[in-house]
């Protein structure tokens, strides 16, 4: 077997065109199956707080119909309706007198085109009246279309938030410090040499 000596580079020594292949390469280094758990658990974290116990979805990044939604079949409506009012939001007086005996979900919405992608605008929230209660028809599509602007809002949020965190996450400078940590060495023209 015969022994060939190579120079090594690290991604940061290399020339421009060799470091731009590398940088293409190895682009999704740090984009674990699971780099987004962390945002989407603070999400739902915060979620819980408003009453809301939910399923994310998202798609990204940068073709149509990416974005993130929440679905819930499980949500404290007389939480949910009291954290908007405290943040100012306006609740018709019968759905904040009688947030208990409605029941709110957010729901996917059922157009052909929905069922294709997860972002804000494929939810809506739909409230059902679970008792005698008198609460009137325009009172209930008011909170309906209240919590749904909410809902779609928080999602844009969610949205924003993960495609940050995955853009941090590929920009070069991470990528090529990744390289070096992980002490990864190529020749001049950018190929990786096997450890």
């Amino acid at each position: 077997m015969k022994e060939i000596t190579v120079k090594g580079y690290t991604a940061k020594e290399l020339q421009d065109k060799a470091r731009l292949k590398v940088l293409s390469d190895y682009s999704q280094i740090n984009v674990t199956d699971d780099w987004y758990q962390e945002r989407v658990d603070e999400f739902k974290t915060r979620m819980e707080g408003y009453g809301i116990q939910c399923e994310v979805y998202f798609s990204g990044f940068y073709s149509q119909g990416d974005g993130a939604c929440l679905v819930s079949d499980t949500i404290d409506t007389e939480v949910l309706v009291r954290r908007l009012f405290e943040e100012g939001k306006h609740i018709p007086e019968d759905c904040l007198l009688y947030s208990g005996d409605l029941t709110l979900r957010v729901e996917k919405v059922h157009a052909a085109w929905a069922s294709r992608y997860d972002h804000e605008q494929t939810v809506a929230a739909v409230v059902y009246n679970d008792s005698e209660t008198l609460v009137g028809d325009h009172d209930m599509n008011a909170l309906e279309s209240l919590v749904t602007g909410w809902v779609r809002e928080q999602c844009s949020q969610l949205y924003r938030d993960l495609e940050k965190d995955y853009e941090r996450l590929t920009d070069d400078e991470a990528v090529l410090d990744r390289l070096v940590e992980d002490e990864c060495y190529f020749t001049a023209n950018g190929t990786i040499i096997p450890a």
